[in-house]
């Protein structure tokens, strides 16, 4: 089976000639697409994948960079998170998780928190003064939440909370499958074909994965068997 794709760029199809999308945990997916394009891109990036026309989603996100060389468009994106990466100054007494999030939002995001306890838990005082993406990463060790991460969903918004209360955890999301898949695989790396489903947070043999590297029709993933390595 050839994988197949779907890139819009501002709503109008387009076709790539090139595409190299890398996901991780905790920090903004990027991704860089060539296009022979008359038309200066611009808007909103969306990316599909799958096999036998049943597409789904896999990268959400907008323009940073763009050069014309030769008649195509080289293009340079970052998933909407992206947008935190600019200083996001937060100084908050007796918040709440929900309540530092509302603060981040502010950067144009939406946050998904899970219904658990530790969402509406205050702590004495949240103080930060670097970039949003930063301040994500802070607030596992802040509010005391085991597993913790971030990530951009398909749709968009942006999971905060615990692995355990992420959707990862579900029983038809922990996956194992025979090693013969995997083109090569040791203990903290492995490649194969290109899976659609297959994103950081899923549990792949018994390890987490933490980054995927879409390059044309195969992935390279880094895992390791607990969530904080990766």
């Amino acid at each position: 089976m050839k994988l197949q794709t779907l890139l819009t760029i501002g709503g109008e199809v387009v076709t790539p000639a090139h595409h190299n999308v890398v996901l991780s945990l905790r920090s903004p997916g990027r991704a860089v697409f060539v296009v022979a394009e008359d038309t200066l891109p611009s808007g909103l990036v969306e990316f599909h994948i799958g096999y036998q026309d049943k597409l789904v989603p896999y990268f959400y996100g907008v323009i940073e960079s763009k050069q014309q060389r030769a008649g195509r468009w080289f293009i340079t994106c970052r998933e909407l998170v992206g947008a935190l990466s600019f200083a996001l100054p937060i100084a908050r007494r007796h918040p709440t998780l929900r309540d530092v999030c509302d603060e981040i939002e502010r950067a144009g995001i939406t946050i998904e928190l899970p219904d658990a306890d530790y969402a509406n838990h205050k702590i004495p005082c949240f103080y930060h003064s670097d970039d949003g993406v930063n301040a994500l990463r802070k607030l596992g060790a802040a509010f005391g939440i085991t597993d913790y991460m971030f990530q951009q969903r398909t749709n968009g918004n942006v999971y905060v909370g615990s692995w355990h209360d992420s959707g990862w955890q579900a029983e038809d999301k922990i996956i194992t499958t025979a090693e013969h898949i995997f083109k090569s695989s040791n203990a903290s790396s492995a490649t194969l074909f290109a899976v659609p489903y297959l994103r950081p947070g899923m549990k792949l043999n018994q390890r987490y994965v933490g980054q995927v590297e879409l390059k044309e029709t195969e992935q390279s993933i880094l895992w390791s068997p607990q969530l904080s390595a990766v």
